[in-house]
């Protein structure tokens, strides 16, 4: 799937029951709790990983990060295992590797180092470790990234095809289409035209849109040509490693996370880690810079501390609707709290795969039906015309 589907929330009954005994003396904690736990055991299952939280999928990454993890705060080894990983992973993971080790040798923070070169983590991985190197604790943030085998995970779409490969079977659909369309308009249908000419018959209307359409093949052509070849230099690492029989049960995915799941995401960690939440929210601030959204949550940060309530600041500030807020602001549990932001990362997130898989097989019925609309309208068009010249020979 995508790098932002994963992490940890209550598992079973036992721990939603619990969870609910914790927040027995709020008011409003327990059912909040309960009902999402609900919610979320009906669509999921009680045994499914946790949602919202930051997931990298791509195993070069995911090599990266157990390195990272068990050796961050040791520059000399960290150095090493990147240079040996690098060895071991061809070209473009490998150089990035080579780059990071270089950089880390040359004295720069390791964390620092990751922003500063591109691809070498997804960026909501990137903010997560900037975020997790402010509150000491990043080790604990890429084992939460590490969480489950994605390509052991049954809930991993992975049956449904990305972007360029959908584009890459439709084109050449297409171009094999328009090819046999060229054949039929180079050798066939002139051959009937003239043999019609000879008997004195008018050509049926079918075969004249037929002729018409067969006209446009020239111009299409050399345009579909293109596409493909663009699409297919795309897909060239996977027909290589293909024919080398280079067995990769999982390459991942580099899909962004989108910017409001990473928000989400990293203000569930505030608020179930900081024990003043200014203060995390500052942190937050600090991970996004300069950045618009890091200004935002650096005036929040500045209203939080002066009492002002997090859930309505953030609504304010126009990064919550007002339902989401209140529905937050009844949850007095920190655990709560971070539980739902955490489901509504991966509910927005399951929400966007899905209207992408309808998309794609809209497009895809779309695509059969113009297809066989044309080959239906040739293939009557020639046998009208068959059977007219068969009656008049007759």
């Amino acid at each position: 799937m995508n790098e932002y589907t994963g992490g940890t929330a209550p598992n079973g009954s036992d721990d939603r029951n619990a969870s609910a005994d914790r927040n027995a003396p709020e008011h409003h904690s327990a059912p909040a709790a309960a009902a999402a736990a609900a919610v979320a055991s009906s669509r999921y299952g009680d045994d499914c990983v946790a949602p919202g939280r930051v997931r990298v999928t791509a195993m070069p990454q995911r090599a990266f990060l157990r390195v990272l993890a068990k050796t961050h705060s040791h520059p000399a080894r960290l150095v090493t295992a990147c240079e040996a990983l690098a060895m071991e992973s061809p070209g473009r993971p490998g150089r990035r590797l080579h780059q990071y080790a270089w950089f880390v040798a040359a004295g720069i923070d390791p964390v620092e180092a990751v922003s500063r070169i591109p691809d070498l983590l997804p960026d909501a991985g990137v903010k997560t470790l900037r975020f997790a190197h402010q509150q000491g604790r990043i080790s604990e943030a890429c084992q939460a990234m590490l969480a489950g085998e994605p390509w052991l995970d049954a809930r991993e779409p992975t049956a449904i095809m990305g972007l360029p490969s959908e584009l890459l079977r439709h084109s050449s659909n297409l171009l094999v289409m328009w090819a046999v369309l060229a054949f039929l308009g180079t050798f066939i249908l002139p051959t009937f035209q003239m043999m019609f000419e000879e008997f004195g018959l008018d050509l049926p209307v079918s075969f004249e849109i037929a002729e018409r359409l067969v006209a446009v093949v020239p111009i299409l052509m050399p345009i579909g040509g293109c596409i493909l070849l663009v699409l297919v230099s795309l897909r060239l690492p996977l027909v290589v490693q293909a024919v080398q029989n280079r067995w990769q049960p999982s390459r991942g995915t580099t899909e962004p996370m989108p910017r409001d799941l990473q928000w989400r995401s990293l203000l569930a960690d505030v608020i179930e880690r900081s024990e003043h939440r200014g203060e995390g929210v500052r942190q937050l601030a600090g991970v996004y810079g300069q950045q618009p959204l890091g200004q935002r949550f650096a005036a929040i940060a500045e209203r939080v501390e002066k009492g002002q309530d997090l859930w309505d600041t953030l609504f304010q500030q126009g990064l919550m609707g007002r339902r989401e807020a209140d529905s937050l602001a009844l949850a007095h549990s920190p655990d709560t709290q971070a539980w739902l932001l955490r489901y509504d990362v991966t509910r927005r997130s399951h929400r966007r795969d899905h209207r992408r898989h309808v998309f794609w097989r809209f497009f895809s019925l779309l695509s059969l039906l113009l297809m066989s609309a044309i080959v239906a309208l040739v293939v009557i068009s020639v046998f009208i015309v068959l059977i007219r010249l068969i009656a008049a020979m007759a």
